[in-house]
């Protein structure tokens, strides 16, 4: 009961925070070219590949040198916990710049492309910089925004980024796109570089200068397939060096052109992806001062569908992996500081050239009207685990950096807020003060930084995905769980199998997790370990697959009025006899009960005990409560619907005899099956299943109990997702 109440609310709480997204395949396209007003303001789209929240400032990781990412979070809001819908380069990138998740898009994988995977869709989407351009905007990139070749409608690995090569008029930008990547072999990438038809003219792409050829081959930073190297060579010899050339001419021609045209431009850095290949000055790093991985073993109880091949890693020339009987294969230990050195240096290299972005910022003046936003296209795993690179549902492959920088708006802000990768596309709009898009599935970040620290019960869940043969793991992270599914997975309809017995369950514990200590969580998988995480399992489980099915991709429609309240059955009479009443605190696996001498409608106080209930319920009517910092609650008895007990006093976690409770006679309606959750003011509202989902019980501070019509408007503050 409990379990489908759980559902029926989390359900109208997604329909209600993605009340403008699509339903189903439904795209609402469009169409309008608006005129600019005095208030919109420019664009600059940071995309960094590979770049885990390891990092210094608001993240808390002082080891590496980030002085630019610092300064860029010290103008904006920092968001702790925001999460990529694939950890993988052009899956991520897609669903984050189309606005749609990846069941929608059917891009999974590296290669598919979002317009031919979506049939007659295809063509209709408005990509996030193409809604710019449609609204008057001179629209430029450098660098790897969309993943180029055939993800993006390339060839090979060559070109495409949606109409920047070939160029297409009708495509994402306003220009022929610089494209500038890095094969394993430390060559540039670009049509360019490769001397494609025209690119060289059009200029589509970076091009490695003579000079750069002859001093990377003299340091052996060019051929082969190298894990790191390092050269004393100009920056400009690598791509986020070449890109960050080429950001900075633009800007300096963006100023030029204003007031007359706004401008979008996406900065796109390749490190730190492999092969860490950067210039010798930012391998400072003293490799004794590594610190690598505690744990550096798959999570206890882990199935093993839900483990990386760390093949990225291991198919480079200068690194042998060893392979277990199991056919895991891992970095040995004796590597791990080596790498870890590596890839701190390339962020350190990326961070200087990020620092040459901004600088051109300030010094066209352009600042003070120019929205940024810098984010990872994924999470990264060095060694925790014993995994390497991304391609996992963990928490560390997932979890990306996102800072949005909004001018007038004070930044050194820090949110604790659950966000996606989604929520980027309509913060964009939002923040430059264009119109909002029908069709995009996320939500605008801009009321959090402007207040990062309202409403924070609102942003209660991200999802991720990953496929991996015969099936796929979807992945919902909740402010204090982590709940895995894996199973088959239908990818013609876009729909996992829920009806299939599942291929692993996963099951990890964040209630202490701070976001700053990267290796102490997801170590032990605790589905199925003990009664306590076998009901939480249960409960999130469904959840999942509720809200994947039914509220995460598919948010239904909201009438514009309720259907009429029901006809209320009498409430039945109080049953004789003493009562035992349970209470179950989500904080741990302590149990207290609360016992009345008597019955009474009108309410009697009761006492409590704490301790070990085994085998002492009995046939008694029981309760289940959040225990969670509750002023005023009443809960629902399961066996004698009418009958509710009345909290006052606070109950926060754990228990405490302190409490006074009342057990009486519920008024106003007959509650049937509701499950209650916290307001942050102490107010409850609850949710029927029996009566509709959209009729709704408010409980106030003083326990007065009624029976109200729910609207789409209205304001649902989960306490946390993961406390059922």
């Amino acid at each position: 009961m409990r379990l489908r109440l759980t559902i029926f609310i989390l359900v109208a709480i997604l329909a209600h925070e993605h009340e403008c997204a699509s339903t189903s395949m439904k795209l609402n396209i469009h169409t309008d070219t608006k005129g600019h007003f005095s208030d919109q303001k420019n664009v600059l789209l940071i995309g960094v590949d590979d770049l885990r929240p390891d990092i210094a400032g608001p993240y808390g990781q002082d080891f590496v040198k980030t002085p630019n990412l610092d300064r860029l979070a010290a103008r904006g809001t920092t968001f702790l916990r925001a999460y990529c819908q694939v950890a993988l380069c052009s899956p991520s990138r897609t669903s984050l710049l189309t606005g749609l998740r990846p069941d929608i898009t059917k891009v999974w994988t590296i290669g598919p492309y979002f317009r031919k995977t979506m049939g007659t869709h295809g063509d209709s989407v408005i990509t996030l910089p193409m809604a710019f351009k449609r609204d008057g905007y001179h629209v430029t990139g450098a660098g790897k925004i969309f993943h180029p070749g055939t993800s993006s409608g390339g060839s090979g690995s060559e070109g495409g980024g949606d109409g920047g090569y070939p160029f297409n008029a009708s495509g994402s930008w306003s220009e022929p796109y610089f494209f500038c990547d890095q094969f394993y072999n430390g060559t540039l990438q670009s049509p360019a570089m490769q001397d494609w038809p025209n690119a060289r003219a059009e200029n589509a792409g970076c091009i490695q200068s003579d000079k750069c050829v002859d001093c990377l081959t003299k340091h052996n930073s060019l051929g082969g397939k190298h894990s790191w190297r390092a050269a004393p060579c100009p920056a400009n010899c690598y791509p986020d060096g070449a890109v960050a050339d080429e950001v900075v001419r633009r800007l300096g021609l963006a100023a030029k052109n204003l007031p007359a045209t706004n401008f979008f431009i996406g900065c796109g850095f390749k490190r730190p992806h492999l092969g860490w290949m950067a210039p010798s000055m930012y391998f400072d790093i003293n490799i004794s001062d590594v610190v690598i991985a505690k744990h550096r073993t798959p999570p206890e109880g882990m199935p093993t569908i839900a483990f990386g091949s760390n093949g990225e890693l291991c198919s480079m020339d200068d690194v042998q992996c060893e392979k277990r009987n199991d056919g895991l294969q891992f970095l040995p230990d004796a590597r791990h500081a080596e790498m870890r050195r590596a890839y701190y240096s390339v962020v350190q290299f990326m961070d200087s050239q990020l620092g040459r972005v901004l600088d051109a910022l300030d010094s066209n003046g352009l600042t003070e009207n120019t929205v940024v936003i810098l984010w990872g296209d994924h999470g990264y795993q060095l060694g925790e685990h014993g995994l390497w690179c991304k391609v996992t549902n963990f928490e560390l492959a997932t979890r990306v950096p996102l800072i949005v920088s909004i001018p007038g708006v004070p930044g050194g802000t820090t949110s604790r807020a659950l966000v996606e990768h989604l929520d980027i596309f309509p913060t964009a709009l939002d923040a430059a003060g264009l119109a909002p898009l029908p069709q995009l599935m996320g939500r605008s970040l801009v009321p959090l930084v402007r207040a990062p620290d309202v409403g924070l019960s609102q942003w209660n869940a991200s999802y991720s995905q990953i496929t991996r043969p015969g099936g796929q793991g979807l992945s919902m992270r909740t402010d204090a769980w982590r709940i895995t599914w894996w199973g088959k997975f239908d990818d013609v309809a876009g729909r996992p199998r829920f009806d299939l017995e599942p291929l692993g369950v996963e099951l990890y514990d964040h209630r202490n997790d701070s976001e700053a200590d990267f290796d102490a969580f997801e170590n032990v998988n605790v589905a199925g370990t003990s009664a306590f995480y076998n009901t939480t399992t249960t409960l999130l489980l469904e959840l999942l697959k509720a809200t994947w099915d039914n509220g995460h991709l598919n948010p239904a429609p909201v009438p514009t009025a309720p259907p009429p309240l029901p006809t209320l059955p009498p409430v039945p009479p109080m049953p004789s006899g003493g009562r035992t009443v349970r209470f179950v605190s989500m904080a741990s696996e302590q149990m207290c009960l609360v016992t009345s001498s008597t019955d009474n409608a009108d309410g009697v106080g009761v006492s409590t005990t704490c301790g070990d209930i085994n085998g002492q319920i009995a046939a008694a009517s029981e309760f289940t409560a959040l225990n969670e910092n509750t002023t005023s609650s009443q809960y629902e008895s399961v066996p004698h619907a009418g009958y509710c007990l009345n909290v006052y006093g606070g109950m926060p976690r754990g228990c405490h005899a302190g409490a006074t409770l009342h057990l009486n006679r519920c008024t106003g309606s007959h509650l049937g099956n509701f499950l209650s959750y916290n307001y942050v003011d102490h107010t409850l509202a609850l949710t029927s299943e029996t009566n509709c989902s959209r009729y709704c019980v408010s409980i106030v501070g003083n326990g007065d109990v009624a029976l109200q019509e729910c609207t789409h408007a209205t304001k649902w503050q989960l306490n946390a997702v993961g406390h059922p």
